[in-house]
């Protein structure tokens, strides 16, 4: 159970900054959707390139016929959605929206579109919407969340993908709420480590004995509000040394959690994630064995 969070007064609303009438609609769901229907055309054009570093980690570690999962799939942007779809046996994206899935599933052509389905699903367990609900209605962090860390659609995949979702669980919210900068911090330090360590365990648990976890997560930013003491291309020509001097939020960082929890890791690549213009992420896919240490003792 969640212990609803106690209510401040009205007066805390305005010392907070929030704009009642508007904030009132924000939920984290809805502020993912709203992430999802931007720039699909751009998007698509730009990311190419990162389609094609991850599919060249997947590639390696996806079988003929696999029954692949992948969580915080969206629009698939930064998917090779369709070489994956052709390899594999069956697809099953997770997400919150499933208009964002209809939209990656459509651009799936011939027969491998039909191995394509959707989970409807939200990997948090609604621990999110209670964080956000929290926020809105100006009382203190909840407690007492009780976190999902079982496997996701039924388990037992050969490969299971976590798609950059790791920042995205509560951040997309926490904008849309307007908070100030040191508030959004705030909570991010709170409940970001939470989060995102029980999601590895989720998709941990959700690969067959013998499968592969995939978890690609944006390590570090580059844009006109993120420095960093070297530029984007250094740190990609020796990555391995380079990404713990930079600036980073590793409460959201699967790799760190997966150390955290004993997790042997059998591969890694990096590669530049364009996302916008004048703003450029570092992103590292990192290969996992199936399952948890824990559970096998």
């Amino acid at each position: 159970m969640v212990r609803p969070p106690r209510q401040h007064s009205r007066g805390l609303d305005l010392l907070l900054g929030l704009p009642p009438a508007a904030d009132a609609t924000v939920t984290a769901q809805r502020a993912n959707v709203v992430n999802n229907a931007r720039f699909q055309d751009l998007r698509l054009e730009r990311w190419s390139a990162t389609r094609d570093a991850l599919w060249a980690l997947v590639d390696r570690h996806l079988g003929a016929g696999a029954r692949v999962l992948i969580v915080g799939a969206g629009n698939g942007d930064d998917l090779p959605l369709q070489r994956l779809a052709d390899r594999a046996g069956s697809v099953t994206l997770v997400d919150i929206d499933a208009e964002a899935a209809a939209r990656a599933r459509a651009r799936v052509t011939g027969a491998a579109q039909a191995r394509i389905t959707f989970h409807e699903h939200d990997v948090t367990g609604g621990a999110a919407e209670v964080i956000v609900a929290s926020i809105v209605a100006g009382a203190d962090h909840p407690t007492d969340l009780d976190l999902p860390t079982g496997a996701i659609a039924g388990g037992d995949f050969d490969l299971v993908l976590g798609d950059m979702l790791y920042t995205q669980l509560l951040q997309p919210a926490l904008v849309q709420l307007r908070l100030p900068g040191a508030r959004q911090l705030e909570y991010m330090r709170a409940f970001d480590g939470r989060l995102t360590e029980a999601l590895v365990q989720r998709l941990q648990r959700s690969a067959a004995p013998q499968g592969r976890v995939v978890h690609v997560h944006d390590v570090a930013c580059w844009s006109g509000s993120h420095d960093q003491p070297m530029e984007l291309e250094e740190a990609l020509s020796a990555p391995e040394p380079s990404w713990a001097r930079l600036k980073r939020h590793d409460q959201c960082d699967p790799q760190l959690a997966l150390e955290r929890l004993r997790v042997l890791t059998v591969d890694r690549a990096w590669w530049e994630w364009p996302f916008e213009p004048n703003k450029r992420f570092l992103a590292r896919g990192t290969v996992a064995v199936a399952g948890l240490p824990v559970d096998r003792r």
